[in-house]
């Protein structure tokens, strides 16, 4: 499987060039200029947005050989930290808000893609 060949610098590389990504689109001022969502398809959006950077560290955490690789709270609390952080870094942003909805939205997000991940990694491994 194509998962099973990707080494822990891919897995690095991919978390945090979709880390930039996620931070270049908060970074918008004004972005309801850009299009008007229907009410609540945001928070589906950024659940989307994050189940990939979740995926992808939590991937990355698997692959490592290092000890914090090990504590089973970091594929979820890192993610979920850095949607806090990026809500927070909206708030000077003309057209930007902090929201504690956005926040959940996003972990919600790093919880779909670190179970998405834990079950591949379980099964890349029941077939080892």
């Amino acid at each position: 499987m194509f998962l099973d060949r990707v080494t822990r610098r891919g897995w690095r590389a991919a978390t945090c060039l979709w880390a930039l990504v996620i931070l270049a689109l908060t970074s918008f001022p004004h972005p309801e200029q850009l299009i008007t969502p229907p009410p609540g398809l945001d928070k589906l959006v950024h659940s989307a947005v994050y189940i990939p950077l979740a995926f992808f560290f939590a991937r990355w955490l698997a692959a490592s050989r290092h000890q914090l690789a090990s504590l089973a709270w970091m594929p979820l609390a890192v993610p979920c930290l850095f949607g806090l952080l990026d809500e927070l870094h909206q708030v000077p942003i003309p057209g930007r808000t902090f929201s504690w909805w956005d926040v959940a939205a996003d972990c919600l997000g790093v919880v779909i893609g670190w179970g998405v991940a834990a079950a591949l990694i379980r099964a890349g491994r029941r077939h080892e």
